[in-house]
């Protein structure tokens, strides 16, 4: 379990220095929908790992009054420490 927690503590750290855009992924199916997101199935470009990622819709955030809503999550996922998640914020 150590040894998996820690190659995948580095993978993130190096992944966590790289620019991102949606350009470095590529789109494979939506698996949810929320009234201002949706999260679809992506496979990154040069590693060929899959992700969910979570794209945000701001005009509906911003239409819908869910700024703060949207920032306290964003919180509660960087300070969580998960195997399951890597944030790219």
């Amino acid at each position: 379990m150590n040894a998996m927690v820690e190659t995948y503590t580095q993978e993130v750290s190096r992944d966590a220095n790289e620019k991102l855009s949606i350009k470095s992924f590529t789109m494979m199916c939506v698996i949810g929908k929320g009234s201002y997101a949706e999260v679809i199935l992506a496979r990154k470009k040069d590693t060929g790992k899959i992700y969910a990622l979570k794209i945000l819709k701001k005009k509906k955030i911003e239409q819908r009054n869910q700024k703060e809503h949207v920032r306290t999550e964003r919180n509660i996922l960087v300070k969580s420490n998960s195997l399951f998640l890597a944030l790219f914020c």
